[in-house]
């Protein structure tokens, strides 16, 4: 790690100080806003990804005429894993019975 040595009060009150100071803290601030702006961009993805494949599985449980309770329906529409929404969806499509296809 480099060796800093202290700022005297002269240099600590210049303008010099200050503007590199702010410049500083405004490119900070610019970078994390930016990697703040990805993150949710991403996180928005998944999440529109995931309501997408669960509203997909409700319309092929219903099409398939197989009836859900409010518990289970929930339990589709929380569901985090794309690729256990992806397994039901497929199995859905064959189902006869809701047991066929949430038997992970």
């Amino acid at each position: 790690m480099e060796e800093r040595e202290e700022l005297t009060e002269l240099e600590l009150n210049s303008i010099a100080y200050h503007d590199g100071r702010l410049a500083g803290e405004r490119a900070g601030r610019l970078a994390g806003e930016r990697a703040g702006r990805v993150a949710g961009q991403r996180t928005g993805e998944q999440l529109g990804r995931l309501a997408e494949r669960a509203e997909l599985l409700l319309t092929v449980l219903q099409l398939r005429g197989l009836s859900l309770d409010a518990e289970r329906e929930g339990q589709i529409r929380s569901c985090d894993d794309l690729d256990r929404l992806a397994r039901w969806v497929e199995r859905a499509k064959r189902a006869t019975e809701l047991a066929d296809v949430f038997s992970d």
